[in-house]
């Protein structure tokens, strides 16, 4: 009986372990830059207030996919005009799990005028900087697009 509980429990851990992998979906290759850049050519995240965090609005683009490349978050975004700039912010706060999770925003600023024909474009951010503390990954929640990646600090895929 013993035996039997032993191997039902290590089954059960085994597929709690496994299915923690998360799931991440593919892209095209990173073409963005912005004026908040780290060495790597992206865009460094930003940490807001709980406040300002709340009042940022992403009603201009749609978040197709997001991935990891090269230890740095691609987001790949549609948008009906031409993109000025862009950041990812987050309000620091994680939530104790493992691994642990936060919620983050992509802001995309755009012309004032829309065109006719929408644009598909992959944006490049830096999370070295959520990295401190945090363990070597953590389970990233893109509100208003319900879309989550788990990402591994420093891996290079």
């Amino acid at each position: 009986m013993r035996f039997s509980i032993i191997i039902i429990i290590t089954v059960l851990l085994a597929l709690v372990i496994w299915s923690c992998n998360g799931s991440q979906k593919t892209t095209k290759e990173t073409t963005g830059s912005n004026s908040g850049n780290s060495d790597s050519g992206c865009v460094m995240l930003e940490r807001l207030d709980m406040d300002k965090f709340n009042e940022l609005s992403s009603d201009n683009y749609s978040l197709e996919s997001v991935k990891q490349k090269d230890g740095k978050l691609i987001a790949e975004v549609t948008t009906n005009a031409d993109i000025l700039d862009y950041r990812l912010c987050w309000n620091g706060m994680v939530m104790e799990s493992y691994p642990p999770k936060t919620n983050v925003k992509i802001v995309v600023r755009t012309k004032n005028d829309q065109g006719s024909n929408s644009q598909t474009r992959n944006l490049c951010f830096d999370l070295e900087t959520m990295k401190k503390g945090n363990g070597d990954k953590m389970n990233l929640y893109f509100l208003d697009d319900e879309l989550n990646l788990l990402f591994f600090f420093g891996a290079v895929d």
